[in-house]
């Protein structure tokens, strides 16, 4: 009798012991609650970009820098400081400290053995701690997680669309709210195409012809202002469409010829009749908004941005950039500040007047600016003079003084590499806080500035 109580007693205990390793949790002893978390150094490989040839290069995370909060309300442990992007998780050692015994899973496996500090652990996987403490009653479950940054901080990180634009060749972007309209010619014939850049699964419309011209519409003129899009034909006569027509109907608006469509901002739109550069916000009534260096406008590759002053968000700040055939190694660029109040219009103004300016934005075939995350970045193909397409699309140059000095970025503001050395066209635009990419072959890219916190946000 005696025999068979101390074996039905024993299987009470297995049995209550086994019982600790299933999915439930009992609260009780604080004995077994963990109480520290660290992980071993951590081998990883990172690819770096050097002259356009990828090279693979050993490096280590120093585990004693990676620091982990456990929460006990919640019951999850997480590193407080987001690790690299490049850093590896397949194998990672680490050291549980509490009071018990520590058991491990994978994806709601069954829990089993956790050799403390030795076992190399795939963090890619969820992951999941249980102690149990001595008197085999009490028991806790953590969610453990190593979090990365998705990239590096302060870093421009780009993703290749899968979904091709619908053209071949020049082309010319615009942006109407959420909408990138990809304007483009095919054997003289103008047409667009757009897509909504912030639907999941990005699709364009097909490709439509511009109507409604006595000639033919440049579409390379086209810009956007008050929900419309204004564009020249080949007679130089202005012409305007709907926004809600999708850029495919188009009217004249103005019986004053232009030679060229400048820029828009928020309050006017402007344009270049030769003799002076005229602003409007209706195409009716114009105004004259500068007329000195008139030779010095870009006539080639133009391109603009506008934005608020930071210090008085009622003005803005509009750049002009592109190619003048009176600037041999550098692209021109023009600037004023723009209001609804009158008084506080500036005229239009040529920033390439000072010799003494050592960062000015070279001349890049097919130079690109926009305005996006604080500052101006402008790109471009090769080099003007240059005969190799070597350099092209090579470097993102910055303006944080609206557009006279440019500096050199070579880190983290960084363009596609597939496009390093490219012979065609790309253009940019902003929508969303995201930095848009259209090459001429229609291949596409979005990139965001990781601004991802230091700190964890768990």
């Amino acid at each position: 009798m005696k025999k068979s109580f101390y074996i039905l007693a024993t299987l009470l205990v297995a049995m209550q012991m086994i019982s600790c390793l299933k999915d439930s949790e009992s609260s009780g002893s604080p004995e077994c609650a963990i109480t520290g978390f660290t992980v071993a150094d951590i081998p990883c490989t990172r690819t770096v970009t050097v002259n356009g040839i990828d090279s693979i290069i050993k490096v280590s995370m120093s585990g004693k820098d990676i620091h982990f909060n456990i929460d006990q309300l919640n019951r999850r442990i997480h590193n407080v400081d987001s690790l690299p992007y490049w850093v590896t998780l397949t194998k990672i050692v680490p050291t549980v400290t509490c009071q018990g015994n520590v058991y491990i899973r994978a994806n709601d496996e069954p829990f089993h053995t956790f050799n403390n500090g030795k076992d190399s652990i795939d963090f890619t996987e969820n992951i999941q701690f249980m102690v149990v403490a001595y008197d085999g009653v009490s028991k806790i479950i953590y969610d453990a997680k190593i979090n990365l940054a998705s990239n590096d901080a302060d870093s421009l990180y780009w993703t290749e669309e899968e979904n091709l634009a619908p053209m071949i060749g020049k082309h010319h972007n615009v942006v109407c709210g959420n909408r990138l309209f990809v304007f483009h010619e095919v054997n003289g014939i103008p047409y667009v195409t757009s897509t909504a850049v912030d639907e999941k699964q990005r699709t364009w419309t097909s490709p439509q012809v511009l109507t409604g011209a006595t000639g033919t519409i440049n579409y390379a003129s086209v810009i956007y202002f008050n929900g419309f899009f204004y564009a020249l034909d080949n007679n130089n006569l202005l012409y305007r469409s709907l926004a809600e027509n999708n850029a495919t109907k188009w009217e004249q608006t103005s019986s004053r010829p232009m030679m060229m469509l400048l820029a828009a901002d928020s309050h006017y739109f402007y344009g270049f009749d030769g003799t002076a550069i005229w602003a409007t916000d209706d195409a009716k009534e114009w105004f004259m908004n500068g007329w000195d260096e008139l030779d010095m406008i870009p006539t080639q590759y133009g391109s603009y941005a506008y934005y608020p002053l930071k210090t008085n968000p009622e003005l803005e700040n509009v750049v002009f950039m592109g190619w003048s055939p009176h600037l041999y190694k550098n692209a021109v660029v023009w600037y004023k500040l723009s209001s609804t109040d009158i008084n506080s219009i500036q005229e239009w103004d040529n920033l390439n007047q000072n010799n003494d300016n050592t960062h000015e934005m070279p001349k890049l075939r097919d130079v690109q600016m926009v305005f996006y995350n604080g500052e101006l970045m402008a790109f471009g193909g090769e080099k003007e003079g240059d005969t190799s397409t070597k350099t092209a699309f090579e470097s993102i140059y910055t303006s944080s003084d609206n557009g006279i000095t440019w500096h050199k970025q070579k880190k983290k503001l960084v363009l596609p590499k597939e496009l390093l050395g490219y012979g065609g066209q790309v253009t940019a635009s902003v929508i969303n806080g995201k930095m848009w990419l259209v090459r001429d072959d229609g291949k596409m890219w979005s990139g965001i500035i990781n601004k991802k916190s230091k700190r964890s946000e768990n």
